[in-house]
């Protein structure tokens, strides 16, 4: 074998020790592989039962702040029927003998006082909160189950919910009524003390 061939046979020698070997997985492929598609993920089971139960909590609690805002603003109107009836009534009473004005100006004091009593005195129904108790012996049965947990949690709070919003709409009429006996009654001592004056 002569020169040249001898360099030609070391030369493919090389170059075949150099090709990677197609059966090889050291090297990397020619082109990117696509990536592996995934499977879109599925949705908390338990995601809609534990935001209907957040809403419910947050209604009754809503709920009872109203119920407070109705109690502290009858509170006010009371507080305004005393004072004017110590004012505006006491002056008009010194000034003569009690009339029909007068007779109908501490009749709506009364009717306003009445109808402030009545809301603000507590009332027995309204339920604002779960009963630790009775909520662990209820949900016993589902005690791994979360979203049935705040499932059943959510229906009841709503129970509850409804119950109450029955009752307040009942004090709003009587609101209604403290406002009016103490509109009533300062226009009547007004009336009354004016007449005694003129």
């Amino acid at each position: 074998m002569g020169t040249m061939g001898m360099i030609e046979q070391s030369f493919r020698v090389r170059l075949s020790r150099c090709r990677p070997d197609p059966a090889s997985t050291d090297h990397p492929p020619d082109e990117a592989e696509p990536p592996i598609a995934e499977a879109p993920g599925t949705p908390d089971d338990g995601s809609l039962s534990r935001v209907a139960y957040e809403i419910a909590v947050r209604a009754l609690a809503d709920q009872e702040g109203e119920l407070r805002h109705i109690r502290d603003r009858t509170g006010s109107l009371m507080a305004a029927a005393a004072l004017t009836s110590g004012f505006l009534g006491s002056a008009a009473l010194n000034q003569k003998h009690v009339g029909v004005l007068g007779l109908a100006a501490i009749a709506a004091f009364a009717v306003s006082m009445a109808a402030g009593i009545y809301v603000t005195f507590p009332k027995r129904g309204f339920i604002f909160s779960l009963n630790a108790k009775s909520a662990l012996e209820a949900l016993e049965d589902v005690e791994h189950d979360t979203p049935e947990i705040h499932r059943r949690l959510a229906v009841w709070l709503e129970g509850y919910w409804t119950a109450n919003a029955a009752k307040l709409a009942k004090l709003n009429p009587w609101l209604f009524a403290a406002g009016l006996g103490l509109g009533a009654e300062v226009v009547l001592w007004v009336i009354d003390l004016r007449s005694t004056l003129i």
